[in-house]
């Protein structure tokens, strides 16, 4: 008796990270066998020749010339491709072959890749031209990811963003001894408009702290008008203070921000109320706690309520055992209600699928607790997600 389609899905979509299981419903039946395929080759990385294959967060690696390979015998296999991930792991191995291959990597219509990603661990040449046809070349990209040593100059960043709607930027290492003192050879000469660009991350670690990274964002977001969502990841208070000073001239159209905090991240009341005030059209603070050691992660309320703020958002993830001791303070329960705006409060702690429901029960009702006001006038929602 055959299995109902819904049933068969469910099976492969519950295998998803299980590589030999996907393998093993591929050959079941033939109609098994495209769902468990579009996983297998939801996301690969194309690495260097000479290094050692290992398969890193699901990814499948592979070499530019077996790629080349695949495409030739096997072309429908890359039509389930979405992630794209081109990895530099030494780059003191040739890079010929991987930087041509960046240039000129096409796949089979109709294209599904949805993100592209960049990373390189140390110095590379990349040279002009890695975004040259990218339109033609990645016609369904949405999101493209940059996490090298260096910064690429805008003029290429803009030819990749005449599609994808989403950037993501790591700062470079600020202790490189090949870091440029200046970042005016990156900038555009002319003018240069980058319209669909509407969502902007950036990552600037404590240990990449770069002043550079933020005069190159703020440069960019002068080209990109429509950019509405901003996040700022592993930031330090230093970090926060000098996004909020580079982005004043353009703070005004930010509809959506989220904060990333890292474990030992103390957000003074100085450094959140600056963030507000600068963002005085925003609508959706998200405040991501990354509870990663075993320190706290205090949040301090702002002083002063944000006349335009219709949505608050706590995403705690990390170590679910503290996720007590890092609730916000019920200060901020005074401060949603002064302002008048705010229609939702929510809450979304993550926790390994082990959790029982009872503790899920407790910490939806310590929630509650600092914010009983919200509560009480239906604008507080908290759940848990499983991992």
């Amino acid at each position: 008796m055959a299995l109902p389609p819904e049933l068969v899905e469910q099976i492969i979509d519950d295998l998803a990270g299980d590589r030999l299981g996907l393998l093993a419903c591929s050959v079941v039946a033939q109609v098994w066998r495209p769902r468990a395929l579009s996983h297998l080759f939801r996301s690969i990385r194309i690495r260097q020749p000479g290094l050692t294959r290992n398969a890193v967060g699901g990814l499948i690696p592979v070499t530019p010339c077996e790629f080349t390979e695949l495409r030739k015998r096997s072309p429908q296999l890359l039509l389930y491709v979405r992630n794209l991930v081109i990895s530099v792991e030494n780059p003191y191995l040739p890079l010929d072959e991987l930087l041509h291959f960046l240039r000129s990597v096409s796949f089979p219509l109709p294209c599904t890749v949805t993100t592209l990603k960049i990373a390189a661990i140390g110095p590379v040449e990349w040279g002009d031209g890695l975004f040259d046809n990218f339109a033609d070349r990645f016609p369904a990209c949405r999101r493209v990811e940059v996490d090298t040593e260096e910064l690429f100059p805008l003029v290429d960043i803009a030819k990749a963003l005449s599609l994808a709607q989403e950037l993501v930027l790591h700062a470079p290492s600020l202790y490189r001894e090949s870091m440029p003192l200046s970042i005016v050879h990156l900038l555009p000469v002319e003018h240069m408009v980058v319209p669909t660009l509407s969502s902007l991350t950036l990552f600037n670690d404590p240990l990449r702290l770069n002043r550079q990274f933020f005069a190159y964002v703020s440069c960019l977001y002068a080209c990109a008008a429509n950019i509405a969502s901003i996040a700022v990841r592993d930031i330090t208070l230093h970090t926060l203070e000098t996004f909020v000073l580079s982005s004043n001239t353009f703070s005004g159209r930010i509809r959506e921000l989220k904060l990333v905090l890292a474990a030992k991240t103390y957000l003074k009341q100085e450094h959140i109320d600056a963030a507000l005030a600068h963002c005085t059209n925003l609508r959706v603070l998200e405040i991501d706690v990354q509870q990663e050691s075993f320190a706290s992660v205090q949040l301090v309320a702002p002083s002063a309520p944000h006349p335009q703020l219709e949505a608050l958002r706590f995403t705690y993830r990390g170590l679910p055992s503290l996720y007590a001791d890092s609730l916000p303070p019920a200060a901020w329960d005074d401060w949603v209600l002064a302002s008048s705006q705010i229609r939702s409060v929510s809450f979304t702690f993550v926790v390994s699928d082990g959790r029982d429901s009872d503790w899920c029960e407790r910490i939806g009702e310590l929630a509650k607790g600092v914010f009983s006001q919200t509560h009480s006038s239906g604008k507080l929602e908290w759940h848990v997600e499983h991992k």
